[in-house]
């Protein structure tokens, strides 16, 4: 009898526990299909705010560039010399020893003022000194006064200053004298295996890729048409436009905020592996870009012209 009674309560026992570790079993795995999404989200979330920093800081970096750059193509100086500012496509690109991303444009201009000084007259010749900036090859200088301008070639100190002598038709014993570039500026397969931005200056030999992650550009100049001093028109067309006349440039751009997977198959056109649909977009002058959305996005900055 004692047997039966202690089989009975060894049996009840073991059916507790037996509930007892089904019931644990059940609320671990419900825990589990709460915790595991409620993860990959924090994980996605986490990924996706992380695109948001890498894009803004790279268009942060972009524009910074772009105004360092293009503003020195602009107006200089009071003296309002018009200088020639040409746009153009990969079909008549102007350098033929590199590859320049189709659908993108170029442009090219005289990069003025990127270093200025003040000169004054010591006896026969225009002294000062460039402080501050880097002049490295760069020996074509623009004097500036309001009644005219000077080109003039000279060549500098190891502490930047100069000493040119007294062109005789100056006027003024006093102005402004700026670094005078002729440069290009393209997009072209970069260093990385990736295109970027690239810049040729028409006074070094070797072009030099100034940021990479530029996949496409675009320009179209904001124009000046009846001298108020206000845009009234943008340009579509390629060709020269004069300085006199540009307010600004529109810069229209497909640019890479990260690293990713995507593979180049065609020179507008990428496929990606194992990554989001592709996405086309038509730009302003109805040229067909196309991106991956996951590492890549369109964006547009209107740049002021001139040197302040």
């Amino acid at each position: 009898m004692r047997c039966s009674a202690r089989g009975a309560i060894k049996a009840t026992v073991n059916g507790f526990l037996l509930i007892e570790v089904l019931t644990a079993c059940a609320i671990l795995g419900l825990c589990l299909s709460i915790l595991i999404p409620v993860q990959q989200w924090l994980v996605r979330t986490q990924s996706h705010q992380q695109d948001v920093l890498n894009k803004a800081q790279k268009r942060r970096i972009l524009e910074s560039q772009f105004e360092a750059q293009w503003q020195s193509i602009g107006k200089f100086g009071c003296s309002g010399v018009p200088r020639s500012i040409v746009i153009g496509n990969e079909f008549n690109a102007p350098l033929s020893n590199r590859a320049f991303a189709s659908g993108s444009d170029w442009l090219k201009g005289l990069r003025l003022g990127e270093c200025v000084a003040e000169y004054h007259q010591a006896g026969s010749h225009l002294v000062g000194q460039f402080s501050g900036c880097s002049i490295n090859q760069i020996n074509t200088f623009q004097l500036d006064q309001c009644s005219r301008s000077f080109s003039v070639n000279t060549s500098l100190n190891h502490d930047g200053r100069f000493n040119i002598t007294r062109p005789s038709e100056l006027i003024e014993t006093s102005g402004l004298i700026a670094s005078s570039e002729p440069t290009l500026w393209y997009v072209a397969l970069g260093q990385a295996g990736r295109n970027g931005l690239w810049k040729k200056s028409e006074l070094e030999r070797a072009a030099q890729e100034i940021e990479s992650g530029v996949e496409h550009i675009a320009f179209y100049p904001l124009l000046d048409t009846d001298g108020d001093g206000n845009a009234d028109a943008i340009s579509t067309e390629y060709g020269a436009v004069m300085s006199s006349q540009v307010i600004g440039i529109w810069v229209e751009y497909v640019y890479r905020f990260t690293h990713c997977s995507t593979l180049v198959t065609a020179p507008t056109s990428h496929v990606g592996s194992g990554s989001s649909t592709v996405v086309h977009y038509t730009n302003f002058r109805a040229k067909r870009w196309s991106y991956d959305p996951s590492c890549e996005s369109v964006a547009g900055y209107l740049l002021e012209l001139g040197v302040k």
